[in-house]
């Protein structure tokens, strides 16, 4: 299912055209199902040259486009690697029924060392932690 977001993000269904995805996840949290698709704008530019970085969340089964998420303060190059994206449900009591976001990179290829930063999925939207 991951491929099919993945898919319609690159040929531009879904989000802004011309997006480069970079990584997927998902999760289900009593019954709510989100996905979040990171991705940058696939511009040319600089090899090292900065870029925004977007997370698209989607809540939902068939799966809705519920928010386009600039993830701030995140020093995101168009030659960065992504190490690692996972979505994961919050532990119980959640009544809320939010999940995490784990998402780490390397700022340059070939760095030694990631930076990882941590976000809340909601059904209304991603939030900082």
């Amino acid at each position: 299912m991951i491929a099919g977001v993945v898919a319609a993000l690159a040929t531009g269904g879904g989000g802004s055209s011309g997006d480069k995805v970079l990584a997927a996840g998902e999760t289900n949290v009593h019954g709510i199902h989100y996905r979040v698709v990171a991705s940058t704008s696939s511009s040319e530019g600089p090899k090292q040259g900065a870029v925004p970085l977007y997370f698209n969340e989607y809540v939902g089964s068939p799966a809705e486009l519920v928010q386009r998420f600039v993830v701030p303060n995140a020093k995101f190059y168009r030659d960065s690697v992504v190490a690692n994206l996972k979505v994961h449900a919050n532990p119980d009591p959640n009544p809320d029924k939010t999940a995490g976001i784990v998402f780490s990179w390397f700022h340059h290829a070939g760095d030694q060392t990631d930076e990882t930063k941590r976000y809340v999925v909601t059904q209304h939207g991603i939030q900082l932690y």
